[in-house]
């Protein structure tokens, strides 16, 4: 999408100085007319400067004292900035006897929107540029959760790899476990001192980032599926003894751990998405149809909700009410007592979590991505995106981002529902996108990411 700014915009800063030779007029009153920006190629465009001698002209353009081009007899040219900069530009006019004027100006370039979706196919993450829509970059990595911090993007393959999310340049690279058969690396998250990881065997390990080193590893009784964070503990679902357990993020330690109701005649009941924690508790289902609310601090249960459908998407949390989808509905709940606030229909089963944004609620089922008011559960519309989704949306600045089966990120306007774009940017899709703002000034998580910081 084209950009443009004024002068105002970018608090030019014109001015002009000249050296004259005896008897010869220096060029004189020329101007910053224009300023654009297409991503990073960046259109420079000044009025022509007018010279009492009629003298030829020539122009050298420099930014941050570097000659950008030049000397050229034209008033205007192109060239890459790269995002998230301040820039000093001089424009240096001189005729043919050696009198020269300059302009000076100041800006800043376009702030980077970046979206990293995972393709399912080759295991690879993409970066797309959403200025320009064309990828940033590509890195390989089995991780379906991109972790973000200080500028780097967490990914996981045979080693674990930290990527600037600009360029996708690798930062550093470390191996945490060390065995004699394949380690690989899933499920990221990460805050300002640790990451956290689930390697491939089942254990759950803890890298000080500063170190890049191994902080601590637990093995534990059964296989981790997802785990969630907040400050200072995680919430790890496993296939065990004890279906969520409550890990210290400094010392690897299990605080406690909570089992799963088990009627006579169900499957063995698992977790298989990132809890939701919210106000002192944790909110949850199980694939036999059953809605949790447990105490984070004790492990014990405040109560459990049979609504008969099962579903892989993580809850989210509106005005102290939970709404999540199970099966081919949508559910709010209240969050203290688990009493229904309202349901409405999605058509098909859904495995897309829910995103909230201005008191709307985004989610995929089937084709379709689905509107809703948050407070009512009133249907405001639907859209087909023409292949199956299984990824959950983000939405940033109005619009909605997300990912189906057509290999496709979508960008859809999220009052109205209309697609505004849609590019092929990887071979196939399940995962929901994360959106970078500025060098992580901004950083828009899927609801099934678990950062609950």
């Amino acid at each position: 999408m084209l950009k443009k700014f004024c002068c105002l915009a970018l608090c030019l800063v014109l001015f002009a100085c000249s050296k004259e030779e005896e008897g010869n007029a220096v060029p004189s009153g020329f101007e910053l007319e224009d300023l654009t920006f297409n991503g990073t190629a960046a259109s420079i465009s000044w009025s022509t400067a007018k010279d009492a001698d009629e003298d030829d002209i020539y122009y050298n353009v420099y930014l941050n004292s570097e000659l950008i081009e030049g000397p050229i007899t034209k008033n205007h040219m192109s060239t890459t900035v790269k995002y998230n900069q301040d820039y000093e530009g001089t424009i240096i006019a001189t005729d043919k006897n050696g009198g020269t004027s300059e302009l000076k100006f100041d800006f800043r370039s376009p702030t980077s929107k970046i979206a990293l979706v995972t393709d399912f196919q080759s295991a690879h993450v993409v970066a797309i540029d959403l200025h320009t829509h064309q990828r940033l970059w590509t890195a390989r990595t089995e991780e379906r959760v991109n972790s973000i911090q200080n500028g780097l993007v967490f990914l996981g393959f045979e080693n674990l790899i930290a990527r600037n999310i600009i360029t996708g340049e690798k930062v550093w690279e470390a191996q945490p476990v060390v065995n004699d058969y394949y380690t690989g690396y899933r499920d990221i998250l990460a805050d300002d001192k640790f990451l956290f990881a689930k390697a491939q065997e089942g254990s759950l390990i803890c890298v000080d980032l500063e170190r890049q080193e191994k902080q601590w590893e637990v093995h534990l009784s059964g296989s981790i599926s997802r785990f969630s964070m907040d400050k200072d503990h995680l919430y790890a679902t496993q296939r065990g003894t004890d279906d969520l357990i409550k890990i210290s993020k400094v010392s690897g330690e299990t605080a406690w751990g909570f089992e799963l109701d088990r009627p006579v005649g169900s499957l063995a009941p698992q977790i298989e998405h990132a809890p939701l924690i919210y106000n002192g508790n944790i909110f949850f289902q199980d694939n036999n149809g059953r809605f949790y609310s447990v105490n984070k601090d004790t492990g014990k249960k405040n109560y459990s909700l049979y609504n008969r459908k099962n579903s892989q998407t993580t809850p989210v949390a509106f005005n102290q009410n939970i709404i999540f989808t199970a099966g081919d509905e949508i559910i709010s709940v209240k969050a203290d007592t688990g009493e229904i606030t309202w349901k409405n229909s999605v058509d098909m089963y859904s495995q897309s979590s829910p995103f909230i944004e201005n008191g709307r609620i985004y989610v995929g089922a089937g084709d379709k991505l689905f509107c809703f008011d948050a407070a009512t559960g009133l249907h405001l519309w639907d859209t087909s995106l023409g292949g199956e989704i299984w990824s959950s949306p983000v939405v940033y600045d109005g619009k909605v981002y997300i990912s189906s089966h057509t290999a496709r990120l979508h960008c859809i306007n999220a009052a109205t529902g209309e697609i505004e774009w849609k590019e092929g940017n990887v071979e196939f899709s399940v995962t929901s996108p994360t959106l970078v703002i500025g060098e992580t000034e901004k950083i828009i998580y899927s609801s099934d990411h678990g950062m609950h910081l």
